[in-house]
């Protein structure tokens, strides 16, 4: 896997962890007619939250996005960390953002109201503006908190 910069710098999360954090098995992945990253992303973790499972959003190169949004407790961090996989689900690289940032780089403007990923971008904004992370369930012992509630014991050893 390619990284593309230093989360254990700026975010406190160590390789092992981030490793663990990818290996999480997907359910079906959904597409979504958008172009950026930074949009799969933020769909990914709203169509995660909706369905209550780890899902994937695919571009229509057939790459594959996954997210998992997070708070770093003892720096009170908000950031998503998101991993991408080729047609085979083989990953190709991972990048964590900020919440501000990430929300500053989306361009969801242009997704009907009847489109499902207008939906999945409604779950992903409540989990962000609505304090979700902040009293979502601990992970990796306590270190972490996220959104997910669907998070298991896999994350909090």
């Amino acid at each position: 896997m390619i990284n593309l910069f230093s989360v254990d710098q700026a975010f406190g999360l160590g390789q092992e962890e981030i490793d663990r954090l990818c290996i999480r098995p997907v359910g079906r992945s959904r597409f979504a007619p958008i172009y950026s990253t930074a949009d799969a992303v933020y769909l990914a973790a709203g169509l995660s939250l909706k369905i209550g499972r780890l899902a994937a959003i695919r571009f229509p190169s057939k790459d594959k996005v996954t997210a998992w949004p997070l708070l770093n407790v003892e720096r009170q961090c908000r950031f998503v960390l998101s991993f991408r996989f080729d047609a085979n689900w083989r990953p190709i690289a991972w990048a964590a953002q900020e919440v501000s940032f990430l929300f500053s780089i989306c361009e969801l403007s242009h997704l009907a109201r009847t489109d499902e990923a207008y939906e999945w971008a409604g779950y992903a904004g409540l989990a962000f503006d609505q304090g979700w992370l902040e009293t979502g369930p601990p992970i990796f012992n306590g270190r972490f908190r996220t959104s997910y509630r669907f998070a298991d014991a896999l994350l909090k050893a």
